[in-house]
């Protein structure tokens, strides 16, 4: 009866010192997926990695494709350059991010989720299968040709703000919450939408995860990785766009001017605008 009742003194005790030791270690994980981008940027003309090819418009394709797809197609299915690279036989490499990190298969895994969908299915190949899911942590892509001197400035207003605004209302400007410096990774919701698009990208509707204590992390231009607990209806199975935060909802702006906050996510989809590489350092 004491050891039963020790078991069960204990037990929540070793849950709970478990759960700190995952979140330390995704914290590290996603730390090292933003010191990769910045050790590759001081190689190579202070800019971060693109995320894609582009044609001679200045579109951005996915190989094995050769054209950019029209304004309002899906985005491609094929991961980003940082996380892959794919040959012009669909055959899949460790992409750029990979040169700069060590156990670089298990960097790009939250220990509390190691990759698994939503039903719990592992992923099998990291550079040869499509099961699980490839990555815990994704890259908000429009990021890519970002400068380390960058004095861009990211914010984020409540979800209820963001019907679909490319740039912010003057109005809202006021409303906006500062990050302290640009977000590079996210440690992606699994259930919105890391499983259903594979990409390696964050954007549009995808979600941070809560699965760290209603919190998940990020790392950002200045070396610095954070667990963030942003807002959320405490339901991370189901997407409530008026209460869960959302890669919409941020905005960005040199300027810090109330009518100059540009939507980062997606214009090239939602409004035909090309953002070229670097668009970041001079939103327009």
């Amino acid at each position: 009866a004491i050891i039963a009742l020790l078991i069960g003194i204990l037990l929540p005790a070793l849950g709970k010192a478990r759960a700190a030791g995952q979140t330390v270690k995704c914290l590290s994980n996603v730390k090292q997926f933003g010191l990769a981008a910045i050790l590759y940027a001081q190689d190579y003309k202070n800019q971060i990695w693109p995320i894609a090819l582009r044609n001679q418009a200045g579109q951005r394709y996915w190989p094995p494709e050769t054209v950019a797809p029209p304004p309002g197609s899906p985005p491609p299915t094929n991961v980003a350059m940082w996380a892959q690279t794919v040959g012009p036989d669909g055959a899949r490499a460790p992409g750029l991010l990979y040169q700069y990190v060590e156990n670089a298969h298990y960097v790009g895994e939250c220990p509390t989720n190691k990759r698994r969908t939503a039903t719990g299915t592992e992923y099998a190949n990291m550079w040869s299968s499509r099961t699980g899911v490839d990555f815990d942590y994704t890259m908000l892509d429009e990021t890519e040709g970002i400068k380390l001197s960058s004095q861009a400035k990211v914010g984020y207003v409540a979800p209820q703000y963001t019907p679909n605004w490319r740039i912010l209302p003057a109005g809202l400007a006021t409303q906006l919450t500062l990050f302290h410096s640009v977000p590079i990774f996210f440690e992606e919701s699994t259930f919105i939408w890391n499983q259903q698009y594979r990409d390696g990208m964050f954007g549009n509707e995808d979600q941070l995860t809560t699965r760290h204590a209603n919190g998940g992390h990020m790392s950002f231009l200045d070396g610095s990785a954070m667990l963030m607990k942003m807002s959320s209806d405490g339901i991370e199975k189901t997407q409530n766009r008026q209460l869960d935060f959302e890669c919409l909802d941020m905005y960005v702006n040199t300027k810090l001017l109330n009518t100059s906050w540009y939507s980062i996510s997606d214009q090239d989809w939602r409004f035909g605008y090309t953002q070229p590489y670097g668009w970041m350092n001079d939103p327009r």
